[in-house]
């Protein structure tokens, strides 16, 4: 009997992606007892599931993080020649700036360097060990460092004495220059040649060596934009999460195969999708920074293909848990939605704990401007005052909070309790104020009359909320819990329920939009498509009048609504937007400091000019007694510029 080696007919099989070779699994070789050799791919490992159908093996893989499982090669560099910009610091600490053709050496903190001047273009040459320095200057010209006849810069690239050898450190981001057995060093503020070749430690170049071969990565982002303009968005990297964990479903077809690899596919599933497939963050699992997503929102958990056969279902199902249920509120809408029968891992979850107003529910300065739950329950802290709503109060520095109104039907009506403003700093101090009891003399004002002491004791509340009777409404902190197999109604306001409410005080409208002129007085005629989509320039080319002042005489008091867009906010600016420049009116300034008026001191005279430097006005102190021969030291002008105060010297 022969006996054979199974080895000598065998080859283990790793897994590829049929999709690019350069995306690599992640696996391990090994050998058994018997001396079989495999690959242990690490997505195989601690697999959720897996089936056969239709000649191919269909993994579910455990959650787990992309990187995990997969890899890119290093991609290979299409050329030799790589570019980086970067400062050149000497041995001495100072910093080669370049100015046109020639150069000088400054120090760091030097005030009056123009930054850009300092920045270098290093093209270094791997193969032939070979590096170029360029400057671009302002008006965009490449000067070449040259050693030529005495060091400075050329415009002509293939002067030979532009090119250097080079040795590079770049753990150490050090850089030593050559040219002909000689090193490039620098003595007095100056480039010079140093004879001694082998003293790259003591004269090289400090650089800002970033380029590395590094291997790409790969993983899982879910992404939060800002918002800057139309046509452009920023990933707002605070509001983002990258590197997160999936499910992944891998396939392999086993029924053709050459060489010793088996080709696969990859699907990423959607963990970051609810069970309706929405994307939003607000997973009460996964509780984190409320700024960041939570959207762990899926556990994949099982396969299902058919039987396990070569021949089976011509699709696959997959089945996943979930955590969270979805309700579409939407606006100008009162929503009625019923809570499962499970709030896991929660028994029940105080609404400012839900995080919604953090996930998109808008807040008002009173019910009637914001977004607002209503439940049917008993009134709990007086047989009179009345449980109106949960709404979503905002104070003066954002903080948003779920508040409970109460109002007294005997003070206000609904209508009225709902549109009120909050002005009681209850939301806190209220808690603790209708927890203390109260001796019977400190009721007061009470609505109802008892025909007995008994029947008004057993009427009126026991604790100093009894104190808020002299008001027709109160708010506190929200004792609103969202419990299981209950029902709510959500309101969420939109465009339709703000123009209602702009119509009812249309009466006491001053104006609606503005009709502009030009600087020259002449009406700007809009067209109607314009009209609805219309957005007024702030250049300082238009303006518009207001004519009817009575109302404003009458009350003396108006407000004023828009909205203001500006592409980039950190540029300075500043826009008048009501009366003139000087001092009736007000203005939006970025800068403080931004005048219409420029005011120079010289000598006993003061000059007034305008932002084109044309003279307005001058004052002297010449015909001021024992003061005439005095020079003004400074200027001091009152916040509404009517008046100018002098220091003299004196």
């Amino acid at each position: 009997m022969e006996i054979i080696d199974s080895n000598l007919f065998s080859i283990p099989l790793s897994t590829s992606y049929v999709g690019d070779a350069g995306l690599k699994m992640i696996a391990r070789s090994g050998k058994t007892e018997e001396g079989y050799t495999f690959f242990d791919e690490s997505y195989l490992k601690n697999a959720t599931d897996r089936k056969i159908n239709n000649y191919s093996s269909i993994y579910l893989t455990n959650k787990q993080k992309c990187e995990d499982i997969l890899y890119v090669e290093q991609l290979s560099s299409s050329t030799d020649v790589y570019i980086f910009n970067t400062s050149i610091v000497d041995k001495n600490g100072l910093y080669l700036t370049a100015s046109g053709s020639s150069y000088f050496f400054t120090e760091k903190e030097d005030r009056y360097v123009i930054l850009t001047d300092r920045i270098f273009e290093f093209h270094i040459d791997e193969q032939k060990l070979t590096v170029q320095i360029v400057h671009r200057s302002k008006d965009r010209i490449n000067y070449y460092l040259n050693s030529g006849s005495n060091f400075g810069f050329t415009t002509n690239p293939s002067v030979p004495t532009t090119i250097f050898n080079y040795v590079l450190d770049k753990n150490n981001n050090k850089i030593g220059l050559f040219q002909n057995s000689k090193i490039v060093t620098t003595s007095a503020r100056h480039i010079v040649f140093e004879d001694d070749i082998n003293s790259f430690n003591i004269n090289n170049f400090s650089i800002n060596y970033y380029i590395q071969h590094l291997t790409p990565k790969i993983n899982t982002s879910w992404v939060s934009y800002d918002k800057k303009h139309k046509n452009a968005y920023d990933i707002n990297p605070i509001k983002s999460r990258n590197n997160l964990e999936n499910n992944y479903l891998i396939s392999t077809q086993y029924s053709n195969i050459t060489g010793n690899t088996i080709y696969s596919n990859i699907l990423t599933l959607k963990n970051q999708h609810t069970h309706k497939n929405y994307s939003y963050r607000s997973n009460y699992l996964e509780k984190v920074n409320p700024n960041v997503p939570s959207v762990d929102n899926r556990d994949y958990i099982g396969l299902f293909t058919g039987n396990n056969q070569e021949t089976g279902d011509y699709g696959i199902t997959l089945s996943y848990e979930f955590y969270n249920s979805d309700y579409k509120f939407e606006k100008d809408k009162y929503t009625a939605f019923t809570t499962p029968k499970s709030l896991y891992p929660y028994e029940q979850i105080n609404i400012n704990d839900l995080e919604w107003n953090h996930r998109g529910s808008i807040a008002g300065e009173n019910p009637y401007m914001s977004d607002k739950i209503f439940q049917k329950r008993d009134a709990q802290y007086s047989s009179n005052a009345e449980y109106l709503c949960s709404w979503l109060h905002q104070d003066r520095n954002g903080t948003t909070t779920w508040l409970d109104r109460y109002y007294y039907p005997e003070k206000t009506s609904y209508a009225e309790a709902l549109a009120t403003s909050f002005n009681y700093t209850y939301i806190d101090p209220i808690n603790n104020l209708l927890s203390q009891e109260l001796s019977s003399s400190e009721y007061y004002d009470v609505p109802d009359v008892y025909n007995t002491n008994i029947t008004e004791s057993e009427n009126t509340p026991q604790t100093d909320k009894s104190a808020l009777y002299g008001i027709s409404f109160f708010d506190k902190r929200s004792d609103l819990f969202i419990a299981p197999d209950k029902e709510y109604i959500y309101h969420r306001i939109g465009d339709v329920y703000v123009d209602t409410i702009l119509k009812t005080i249309q009466d006491s409208l001053i104006l609606n939009g503005l009709s502009l002129k030009d600087n020259k007085r002449v009406d700007i005629l809009l067209s109607a498509s314009d009209i609805d989509s219309l957005e007024y320039q702030l250049d300082g080319n238009t303006f518009s009048e207001i004519t009817n002042y009575g109302k404003i005489n009458n009350s003396h008091q108006f407000t004023i609504c828009f909205w203001m867009q500006s592409d980039d906010w950190t540029n300075e600016f500043g826009h008048q937007i009501v009366g003139n420049l000087n001092n009736k009116g007000f203005a939006l300034l970025d800068d403080e400091k931004i005048t219409p008026i420029i005011t120079i001191q010289a000598n006993n005279k003061v000059y007034s000019f305008n932002t084109d430097f044309d003279i307005l006005d001058s004052g002297s102190l010449s015909n001021e007694q024992n003061i005439s021969n005095s020079f003004i030291k400074d200027i001091y002008r009152t916040d509404h510029l009517d008046s100018f105060y002098t220091i003299n010297i004196e």
